[in-house]
């Protein structure tokens, strides 16, 4: 095995983002890649051989693991990213509701409710890079510059096993 310089290739990034079609529609192209971050949940297990609850753990449970998900394009499909940045589903996003937060959205569960997005990166040279996350949540700022110069939207989502299929992350193509 060679040590060598990595280059996943164009990534291009797709959304499932409507329950209606339910289908991945391509979203766009980012500034230097999409970065995304793992972390799992643990809880310690103490016992009397290392102090009891004082001492150090005798053991660890793994208790699940969410994704962080964060990209910056360049090139996109407004209406993907309205859709995005409406977060839920129920937002209004229509041109006279735009920014309506109707109050029965107010406290609904976003995993019950099915408000999740799919996120998918697709690296054409090597597809050992591609990932899809079927369950998403917008749940960072969205940014996005207005003025003279090319947009460039942030979008930043958190990825939770999907409730149906109990998967985080496939190798690509959102299921």
């Amino acid at each position: 095995m060679a040590i060598a310089v990595q280059v996943p290739g164009l990534t291009t990034v797709s959304i499932k983002h409507s329950l209606s079609t339910d289908s991945l529609v391509a979203f766009g192209y980012t500034i230097n890649g999409v970065e995304y971050s793992e972390e799992p949940f643990y809880s310690e297990v103490h016992g009397d051989e290392h102090g009891g609850d004082e001492g150090p753990p005798i053991d660890w449970q793994f208790l699940g693991q969410l994704a962080f998900i964060r990209m910056t394009l360049t090139k996109f499909e407004k209406s993907i990213f309205e859709a995005c940045k409406a977060r839920i589903r129920l937002i209004s996003q229509n041109a006279g509701n735009q920014g309506t937060i109707p109050a029965a959205s107010i406290g609904m569960t976003l995993l019950g409710d099915a408000q999740f997005l799919g996120v998918d990166i697709d690296c054409a040279k090597d597809s050992t890079y591609s990932r899809g996350w079927p369950a998403c949540l917008c749940t960072g700022a969205v940014e996005i510059n207005i003025g003279t110069k090319a947009a460039h939207a942030v979008l930043e989502f958190t990825a939770v096993r999907n409730p149906a299929t109990t998967i985080l992350h496939n190798s690509g193509l959102v299921s």
